[in-house]
C-alpha cells in the first residue's frame, strides 16, 4: 500500500474524524473564527490540532483490490485512514447469442400416476378365488414442449465476427503475397482456421 496526504479532517476531542475537506479555502470553525489556507502548510501539526483539524492520510491499495471497509487512527497529531480489502473479480460479460428463450422447456403432465384396483378372481362355483385381488400401477402420461424462442435483437453477428477477427487487412494481404507469390500457405491456412471458427461461434 502506498502512502498519499489528500485532505484534512475536522476531529473530535478523541481524534475522531467528523468529516473530510480540502483546505484550499480556508477553514472557518464552528465560532465562526476564520483562518486563511496557508496554515495548513506553515503551521505545525499540533498547533492545527489545537483549532479541531489533522492532516489526513490515507492508505491506498492496488486497483485489482476494493475495499470492504476502513479504520481510522489519531497519532502523532495525524489521522492515518487504513483500508480491508478484497480481491476485485469483474463480472463475466457474455456475448449475445442469436435467439432468445421467451418460454422456458416444460414438460405437461396430461395424466397422474394412479394405482389400479384389481378385483379377486372366483371359481365357477362362486366360492373358490382363482386369482387373487391386487393392484396395477398406472405411471403419469407427460407431453415434453420445447422452449420458445425469438430473435435477439442485440445480436449483430457482423460486430461480433469483426471484434474477434485477430487479422487485419495488412496480415491478410501479406499471408496471400506469401502463398501465391512465395509458395507458403502456412499464415493464410492459420488465418482462415481463425475466421471459419470465429464464423462457427457466431453464426448468421
Amino acid at each position: 500500500m502506498g502512502r498519499i496526504l489528500i485532505l484534512l479532517a475536522k476531529i473530535d476531542n478523541d481524534g475522531k474524524v467528523l468529516s473530510l475537506f480540502h483546505g484550499n479555502k480556508g477553514y472557518v470553525d464552528d465560532e465562526g473564527t476564520q483562518y486563511p489556507r496557508n496554515i495548513f502548510t506553515l503551521w505545525s501539526d499540533s498547533e492545527i490540532n489545537k483549532i479541531g483539524l489533522a492532516r489526513f492520510e490515507e492508505l491506498t491499495y492496488p486497483s485489482t483490490e476494493r475495499s470492504t471497509g476502513f479504520t481510522d487512527v489519531f497519532k502523532d497529531g495525524r489521522v492515518t485512514r487504513t483500508h480491508t480489502t478484497k480481491t476485485y473479480v469483474p463480472p463475466v460479460i457474455t456475448d449475445p447469442t442469436p435467439t432468445v428463450v421467451v418460454k422456458e422447456a416444460y414438460t405437461e403432465i396430461v395424466k397422474e400416476a394412479y394405482t389400479e384396483d384389481i378385483p379377486e378372481v372366483l371359481g365357477e362355483d362362486g366360492k373358490t378365488v382363482v386369482t387373487a385381488a391386487t393392484t396395477k400401477d398406472h405411471a403419469a402420461v407427460t407431453k415434453d414442449h420445447a422452449a420458445v424462442t425469438e430473435v435477439n435483437p442485440e445480436y449483430d453477428y457482423l460486430k461480433l465476427r469483426k471484434r474477434d477477427y485477430e487479422a487485419t487487412m495488412d496480415d491478410m494481404i501479406i499471408a496471400l503475397w506469401e502463398h501465391v507469390v512465395e509458395n507458403r500457405p502456412d499464415v493464410g491456412a492459420a488465418i482462415e482456421k481463425k475466421r471459419q471458427a470465429v464464423k462457427t461461434k457466431f453464426p448468421k
